[in-house]
């Protein structure tokens, strides 16, 4: 026989059966406590009689329902399992009822309560079967009491109802049971509609919740939430990730002291936001260290009824970008300093030559004293001195053009650092290490990557006059070939970041600056990118970067 039919989901079933266990021993204590009550008035009513047999079936009730508990933990079948307890309620209204005088009897409205627990826990077809059988249960019992098969203890009997008051009351109870089950049904459908309704819309709620937090998740941009008082609520991945803060880790609770504003790394400039019409622009400084620009946009955030509640930010990281305005500023001022200063550069070379070379006949044509020979040698190296800086000016405002060809960067850096440990200018008390992670083969001038080198290579050893350690590492990142030069010396002023790659701009005493200048240019020609990160005190790495054309 199929017991389930379109009804209420196991779930419901067996958390329904746990609320009907929990009504049958309510109602049970509630006839336990008026029995008791009455034996205690030592007077009997028209709806109980306390007896042994009424306090036998209280306590049967209880004992079954005990043992309904401990097995529905372990039933597989709950349908099966809610029929069979139905149809125990059943028969014990049907013992209440004859217990209590059978047609005097006011119990017989209890079998309403099978009813509805069958058309809370059953289907249609298995709350019209209880009602059928609780409307033969109660036929049965009048029709043996009218014809003296059994006798209630309690009651009258039948010595004032005729056969026409039988048949009506029977008739009465199936009616309203059958009407009962109708109702029940109806209502239970329409509660299972609406569950069913109910559980579709949360289950589209969740999806559309899913769907969005997906949405936020996979955003580029990073977006922080938060509340009027300017406490964050929410930040989404890519917030944590540009922001290099850990998912699990405690976050400051207030925007102003997470977003903490730190100077910009690229001019040393503005130490609060930064807003253009575009947008709002901030330096930060990262839990690692390090300093990230960032381009972000606010706006209110409102409840459904337009009431503002809070903020959002989105913001990205612009460090890349802002890297690239500066490039370009600087590239438009060598350019437009390399036109002017080309020609100039020509005009000094010449009369320059012309100049050495009357001072150098004269020093070797005239008889002078020993004053005037020094005097002339200082004219000499110092007119040798102007050339060589007319020649890199040069060099940095015109570059040869460069004959690109294939090379292996390991070979032509280990190449330079040989030069620089055999040049006089390297200070004995540094030790250099060399970390090559694999071959790396990129298009370029030999003589003009070797240039950059040594410009860098130089610069770090000038940093380290009392020694110190020399890092030179060839690795792959991005792609790209990245040679860093790392050396642990006073470091960089944040102030002067910005300006070390600008022509005439050092710090040395007998520095020229286009050493950098120059470095920068040739790597430029190269299509490749230089960075710089310093720290006062503690050193400097110049990172190379050149695009990759495969390994040897």
């Amino acid at each position: 026989m199929e017991l389930q039919n379109h009804g209420p989901s196991r779930a419901v079933i067996h958390r329904r059966l746990k609320v009907l266990m929990a009504a049958r021993v309510l109602i049970v204590s509630l006839l336990l406590g008026a029995s008791a009550l009455i034996q205690a008035g030592s007077e009997n009513t028209p709806i109980i009689t306390p007896s042994s047999s009424l306090y036998l079936l209280i306590g049967l009730t209880y004992t079954l329902t005990i043992i309904y508990a401990l097995v529905l933990r372990r039933t597989r079948n709950v349908y099966r399992f809610a029929y069979a307890q139905i149809l125990f309620d059943t028969v014990f209204v049907t013992a209440l009822v004859y217990l209590t005088g059978g047609i005097e009897s006011l119990f017989p409205l209890a079998y309403i309560f099978s009813i509805t627990s069958a058309g809370l826990l059953l289907s249609k077809r298995g709350t019209y079967m209880i009602a059928g059988v609780s409307g033969a249960l109660y036929s049965a019992t009048l029709g043996l009491q009218y014809y003296g098969l059994i006798r209630p203890s309690a009651g009258s009997g039948f010595f004032f109802y005729t056969g026409q008051d039988v048949f009506y009351r029977v008739f009465l109870y199936l009616l309203a049971f059958a009407v009962v089950a109708a109702l029940v049904n109806h209502l239970g459908e329409e509660l299972r509609l609406k569950g069913r309704e109910l559980k579709q819309k949360q289950l589209d709620y969740e999806k559309l919740e899913a769907f969005h937090q997906n949405i936020i998740e996979s955003l580029d941009s990073g977006l922080i939430t938060t509340d009027r008082s300017g406490k964050v609520s929410f930040l989404n991945r890519t917030a944590y990730r540009i922001l290099g803060i850990d998912r699990f880790s405690q976050v400051s609770s207030y925007l102003d002291d997470l977003l903490a504003v730190c100077p910009s790394t690229a001019s040393g400039e503005s130490t609060g936001w930064e807003k253009t019409a575009r947008r709002e622009e901030i330096g930060f400084k990262r839990p690692d260290g390090k300093y990230i620009h960032l381009g972000l946009s606010r706006s209110s955030l409102r409840d459904i009824n337009g009431a503002v509640v809070g903020s959002i930010l989105i913001f990205q990281d612009i460090t890349r970008i802002k890297e690239m305005e500066e490039q370009i500023k600087r590239t438009d001022r060598m350019v437009s300093i390399g036109q002017m200063a080309a020609g100039l550069a020509h005009e000094i070379r010449n009369p320059l030559a012309s100049m050495t070379g009357s001072i150098q006949v004269l020093k070797e044509d005239i008889n002078l004293t020993e004053e005037n020979v020094n005097l002339m040698n200082i004219v000499i190296r110092e007119s040798e001195r102007l050339n060589r800086l007319v020649t890199d000016f040069l060099l940095f405002a015109q570059p040869p053009r460069s004959e690109l060809v294939p090379i292996i960067l390991n070979h032509l850096v280990d190449e330079t650092l040989q030069m620089l440990k055999n040049s006089p200018k390297f200070n004995g008390h540094i030790s250099v290490s060399r970390v090559f992670s694999h071959q790396v083969r990129v298009l370029g001038d030999s003589n003009q990557l070797k240039q950059v080198f040594w410009n860098l290579l130089l610069n770090a050893v000038q940093e380290m006059k009392d020694g110190g350690l020399l890092l030179v590492k060839l690795e792959k990142e991005d792609g790209s070939a990245k040679l860093s030069v790392s050396d642990t010396g006073k470091g960089i002023e944040r102030e002067n970041l910005g300006k070390i790659f600008e022509p005439f701009f050092t710090t040395k005493e007998s520095g020229t600056g286009l050493g950098l200048a120059i470095v920068h240019r040739i790597v430029e020609t190269h299509g490749g990118r230089i960075r710089v990160k310093s720290e006062v005190g503690k050193g400097t790495t110049f990172s190379v970067f050149f695009p990759e054309i495969g390994r040897s």
